[in-house]
């Protein structure tokens, strides 16, 4: 992927402030960002006094998210593009098929502009 010089710039100058490569992995770690979720989950249900709280996995909260962008869009293959999946088998693990109380309208995705002209007549 190109970047604008400006980005690029702005890039090298918190590489050289924060003392690190560009070539270097630019985001934390799974196991940082799992580590870091658990500290501040557990500290919430301490805190609340709701030790349930602390069976909720990072990945839980993806599971969720796919549940209720399925539900709010009833499309399954934008699901997918939002998680990036390449497979739809992968994503119907994912979107768990809850019995959700009618919705007294439907929701769906435009990706075009065509689309959405359509969408908006319907």
């Amino acid at each position: 992927m190109r970047l604008l010089p400006s980005t690029l710039a702005m890039l090298k100058e918190y590489a050289t402030k924060y003392n690190f490569s560009l070539t270097e992995r630019m985001f934390p770690s799974t196991d940082v960002s799992s580590h870091v979720f658990m500290r501040i989950r557990d500290r919430l249900a301490e805190r609340l006094h709701e030790p349930e709280l602390k069976w909720i996995r990072l990945h839980d909260l993806r599971h969720y998210f796919a549940t209720m962008l399925y539900h709010r869009t009833k499309d399954i293959l934008y699901v997918k593009e939002q998680l990036g999946h390449r497979r739809l088998e992968n994503t119907l693990v994912y979107t768990h098929l809850v019995g959700f109380p009618k919705d007294e309208c439907t929701t769906a995705v435009a990706k075009t502009g065509d689309e959405a002209c359509k969408l908006i007549e319907a």
